[in-house]
């Protein structure tokens, strides 16, 4: 699975089971109950505090963070620095939701062409490499990392249709709103 596809799997998953997760409501203001909760959990993200942090970190592996130098808190303060989204409509149709709404987030698309750019480095320079223990080409790589999500442009993105549907009382989003969180939020 390329780096890319890793990353936005990760963090999307976590996105989406933390900001996303099953909303109780009844049928009559069902709209105002998504609405409502998408915009508590945007805020929420966008604050950024420890717990915030703490939950979305949770979705990582920490030990290849842990073996590049990086923490989870850390490296998910870089990718949502500048994080905000906006719910711009939601419409209900009986049993099935749509919430519509548009992300402002890092650019990552690129991460790919990235590693291979930190690769190459290393490949093209090895005396650079030369007296340094494994630890430290990793932490080497981590800060390489770490400076590329840290410059990496905050750009708002096209707005993105989340789907629900409704189970009991609950509204819940649909598995393939997973994968438009992911290519929302990291291009």
């Amino acid at each position: 699975m390329k780096l890319k596809k890793v990353l936005g799997a990760l963090v999307a998953s976590g996105l989406l089971v933390f900001a996303m997760g099953a909303l109780a409501g009844c049928a009559d203001n069902s709209k105002q109950v998504i609405t409502d909760s998408l915009n508590e959990e945007i805020n929420q993200i966008k604050s950024m505090d420890s717990e915030v942090i703490g939950d979305l970190s949770a979705v990582l592996p920490e030990s290849t963070l842990q073996m590049l130098g990086i923490s989870s808190e850390e490296f998910m303060s870089a990718v949502f620095a500048g994080f905000d989204g906006t719910v711009d409509s939601v419409e209900v149709d009986g049993k099935t939701a749509q919430a519509v709404v548009t992300f402002t987030s890092k650019n990552l698309s690129d991460i790919e062409e990235k590693m291979e750019s930190i690769s190459d480095e290393m490949q093209n320079d090895p005396e650079q490499f030369a007296g340094m223990s494994t630890d430290e080409i990793y932490a080497w790589t981590g800060e390489k990392i770490m400076e590329y999500i840290n410059a990496a442009p905050v750009e708002t993105r096209e707005p993105v249709t989340i789907d629900y549907e409704l189970n009991g009382n609950t509204w819940e989003p649909t598995a393939d709103s997973q994968t438009k969180l992911e290519s929302a939020l990291f291009g």
